[in-house]
């Protein structure tokens, strides 16, 4: 037998609106005793508008998505009593939920919530951001514990927290949730809000016709959804009674939950929901344009690094000078306590890193046990295959980035120290809700994607100014070879196009040519959507053949006069030279399109976004590239698998 929560009633209609299913609670809130629902059509018990409403709403609409489809009103007891009617499909199967709402409007909970609102949008960083939230949702639902948890595999981190006294404290407590979150994550990703009024509460059974069965799974998308077994007797480990919670996804994954918890059992409307979903909302697009715009200053504090590499001369430097020279600042950028460069060269450091025998040791270990020309990187060395060498005392974290452009390769070493620290943990042991604490040894804070992809950038191009120096002293020996290596350090390594080092140079030239005899110039700055995803579902080879397949392609539709190069990562840049803006957003539009119809194996589609921006007579090409990268971020902002254009309007 089903069940659901007693907050409302449900009906299932068969395809020709036949109501085959409804919940033993129909009498109690829609004055229709069950002989007089089943069996009857939908029009019958509601009325034809509203069926009407329902068909055009969820005609089209994604399958086990719930919808709003109107406020529903019917007359009882002489007063007027308004439902919120929600609605979904499975197949041929039609479910409708009516949830009964208070018939005046709560207008101090409008203005609660918009002062909320507005504190919100004023946030600058993430932990003034999600404080805001968690009292925020407290004072409108009256919860007595409010909580953002992120998740990240099989563990939650409660990241911020507002409560009362008479329930603990659990910020900054790991939250052991192996058993439950694949199940949660299947629920949120149906309905975003999940309300547990009283988990002790006797479910209202959904009574079926003779020869009708439903699943269980068919009513998960509602809100009178019935508790999991498994979930209420975690809440009830911990002493509660109600739980309220909203999902917060990124990339269509789940990122985390805002949960407020109570130890007495606590019915909330759907107008309170409806203005706590505002609040989070609002904090979850403020959340990741934060950390957007953190992730731009740091790629902007590496990009000044980079232009460290060419000299005032406008020659590259030697790659010892430019340790010595700007290690410290890259440490900091990193947060390393130590660098180093190895390669066929020498050996060069900064900071507390190992002696030169135990680098040379540790670079020839490193191309044994990784041969790709991917960053190596670890944040417990004590648990990998370099546990082995001696001299790493006291260091945790290594991020070896190869040199691929220099033969036989040389590294990259950013070096962390070991952090030992003490986790909280939180969670149900034998029946009962504990906490305890874990000490953490011989592991330094984890390498962030952000910089492993910035660090990255930087050893290609550190990388071309030691094959550079390969370059010069093998010229003196044999002249054939330093074309070999010229060409090297004009190449991306992995889809042989331009690299960053001379696209920028192309750029360069053809704004002077600008400048000199108004030749006009566009340039194309691309980005593959959600290529992060690419690379955790399908690995990073499949990531690899991607950028290489890609590659070929945009080339083959160029002109032979046009130049394209690898700008970084999964960023490409064109230069379309005589080419004034319009032009350029035409064959950016042409590309766009031809990549959409390319097949990728195990790829539904591989989309990208572009931002085009013509050449000014005088501009440098940092400002060029920026009006690029802005055009292309408000390009992923519309939605992605879309041209837009820097100032088309004053071109």
């Amino acid at each position: 037998m089903i069940h659901i929560q007693p907050q409302g009633c449900l009906l299932a209609c068969d395809a020709d609106d036949r109501v085959i299913a409804a919940s033993d609670n129909t009498d109690a809130l829609l004055n229709r005793p069950l002989g007089q629902v089943l069996q009857h059509s939908l029009a019958q018990l509601l009325d034809d508008d509203s069926v009407q409403q329902i068909h055009s709403t969820l005609n089209g609409a994604e399958q086990m998505t719930p919808r709003f489809i109107k406020v529903y009103s019917i007359h009882r007891d002489q007063r007027r009593q308004n439902f919120q009617l929600n609605a979904w499909k499975d197949r041929d199967r039609t479910f409708v939920t009516l949830e009964p709402l208070q018939n005046q409007l709560n207008r101090r909970l409008l203005a609660r919530a918009s002062q909320w609102l507005a504190e919100l949008a004023q946030a600058e960083n993430p932990e003034t951001l999600m404080d805001i939230l968690v009292r925020g949702v407290r004072q409108l639902s009256r919860y007595e514990r409010v909580q953002v948890c992120q998740y990240s595999q099989s563990e939650g981190f409660v990241m911020a927290e507002s409560r009362s006294r008479a329930l603990p404290s659990l910020l900054n407590h790991h939250l052991t949730t192996h058993d439950l979150l694949p199940q949660a994550a299947e629920l949120y990703a149906r309905n975003p809000v999940r309300s547990l009024a009283d988990i002790h509460s006797e479910g209202v059974r959904v009574m079926t016709l003779d020869d009708i069965q439903l699943e269980s799974r068919q009513l998960a998308p509602s809100i009178l959804y019935a508790i999991d077994p498994a979930y209420r007797d975690y809440l009830d480990s911990m002493g509660l009674r109600a739980s309220l919670s909203f999902a917060i996804h990124r990339h269509d994954q789940l990122w985390g939950l805002v949960i407020c918890h109570s130890r007495k059992p606590y019915p909330i409307s759907p107008a309170q929901r409806d203005a706590m979903m505002a609040l989070v909302h609002m904090a979850t697009q403020r959340l990741f344009l934060l950390e957007y715009r953190s992730k731009a200053r740091f790629v902007e504090r590496v990009l000044d690094s980079r232009h460290l590499l060419t000299g005032r001369s406008g020659h590259l430097a030697r790659p010892q000078d430019l340790l010595q020279d700007h290690g410290e600042q890259w440490m900091n950028l990193f947060s390393a306590c130590a660098v180093a460069l190895v390669s066929s060269n020498g050996i060069v450091s900064r900071g507390e890193a190992p002696d030169s025998d135990t680098l040379e040791q540790l670079s020839r270990r490193l191309r044994v046990i990784h041969h790709e020309h991917t960053p190596w990187y670890s944040h417990a060395l004590q648990d990998t295959r370099l546990a082995e060498i001696d001299g790493l005392s006291g260091l945790a974290g290594l991020l070896a980035l190869p040199l691929a452009a220099t033969s036989p390769t040389g590294w990259l070493l950013l070096f962390r120290k070991e952090q030992p620290r003490t986790e909280h943990w939180a969670g149900p042991v034998n029946g009962g809700f504990t906490t305890w604490q874990q000490p953490i040894e011989g592991q330094s804070a984890p390498w962030h994607i952000d910089e492993i992809q910035a660090a990255t950038d930087l050893a290609e191009d550190l990388a071309v100014a030691v094959a550079s120096e390969q370059i010069a002293a093998l010229n003196a020996q044999l002249h054939a070879s330093s074309e070999y290596f010229a060409n090297m350090a004009r190449t991306d390594a992995l889809t042989g196009i331009s690299n960053r080092y001379h696209i920028e140079e192309c750029v360069e030239r053809e704004l002077e040519a600008l400048a000199r005899y108004e030749r006009p110039l566009c340039i194309i700055l691309f980005d593959i959507d959600h290529f992060k995803q690419i690379n955790d579902t399908l690995g990073h080879e499949a990531g690899d053949q991607v950028l290489q397949r890609l590659s070929k392609e945009v080339k083959a539709c160029l002109r032979l006069s046009d130049q394209f190069g690898r700008w970084g990562g999964e960023e490409f840049l064109i230069l379309a030279v005589n080419t004034p803006i319009r032009d350029g957003v035409l064959l950016a539009e042409r590309l766009r399109e031809h990549i959409a119809q390319l097949a990728f194996d195990g790829l539904k589609q591989v989309t990208v976004s572009m931002g085009v921006a013509a050449g000014r007579s005088g501009e440098s090409v940092k400002s060029l590239v920026a009006r690029a990268d802005t055009a292309m971020y408000e390009a992923k902002q519309s939605g992605r698998n879309r041209v837009i254009a820097a100032d088309l309007s004053k071109a």
